[in-house]
């Protein structure tokens, strides 16, 4: 899909307007991978489940509202399996 920039005359890809570039060489981080990696009980179940349904939803909420693993668990699980995580310079 194809969108008219608003700012200018040149077309640029859906693709960008919602996602920033991923540099050539590089892969981004795919929903849930860790999830699955650490054999989180309830990734497990959810897979069990048709993703968007009722039950799935109601799983889900788990993770929402109590994941079973910390935010450093999570950092350095990227950081061990090759992720940068990194952000655009601040402007002054």
């Amino acid at each position: 899909m194809v969108l008219k920039s608003e700012f200018s005359d040149c077309f640029l890809p859906f693709e960008l307007l919602v996602h920033p570039m991923i540099p050539e060489g590089y892969q981004e981080y795919r929903s849930r991978e860790f999830c699955r990696d650490v054999g989180c009980p309830v990734q497990r179940l959810l897979d069990t489940k048709e993703k968007g349904s009722e039950e799935y939803e109601r799983i889900r909420e788990i993770c929402k509202q109590g994941c079973l693993h910390s935010a450093r668990e999570f950092h350095y699980w990227l950081i061990d399996h090759g992720y940068l995580i990194v952000r655009p310079k601040q402007q002054p």
